[in-house]
């Protein structure tokens, strides 16, 4: 995705977590109920592995191998949604509704729900 709208972007995912970075330490801090530290150490991994991987072949070979006309259908779809943004958030209903019981083209079918509640980890 991100080797298909590259030219739209006016920053890099990887300059915007380092830009951001204490904004995004202090919301993994309470989300993830970690300390500072390993928040900022976290976010700066992230930002350098996110400008390794955009500046390998990896996303320009998947998307030889994948192609887009899905991907563009799906960015038409977004860009017409995003225009009507100001009119949702004063209230009005968006033009397009989701419709849950209709799974999209190659969706897989739904899982089970689990039979057992989920674990509690260190993460809460």
């Amino acid at each position: 995705m991100d080797e298909h709208v590259q030219g739209e972007l006016r920053e890099m995912p990887a300059q915007l977590l380092v830009a951001e970075k204490p904004t995004l330490v202090e919301a993994a801090t309470r989300t993830f109920r970690c300390s500072g530290a390993t928040a900022g150490q976290a976010i700066l991994f992230l930002a350098r592995a996110e400008g390794t991987l955009r500046a390998s072949r990896v996303p320009r070979v998947c998307r030889r191998m994948v192609g887009s006309s899905g991907f563009d259908a799906y960015l038409r779809d977004v860009k017409t949604l995003l225009r009507q943004i100001d009119a949702v958030l004063a209230g009005a209903e968006p033009r397009l509704q989701p419709e849950a019981d209709q799974p999209m083209r190659n969706e897989p079918p739904a899982i089970r729900p689990p039979s057992a509640p989920a674990a509690r980890t260190s993460l809460g």
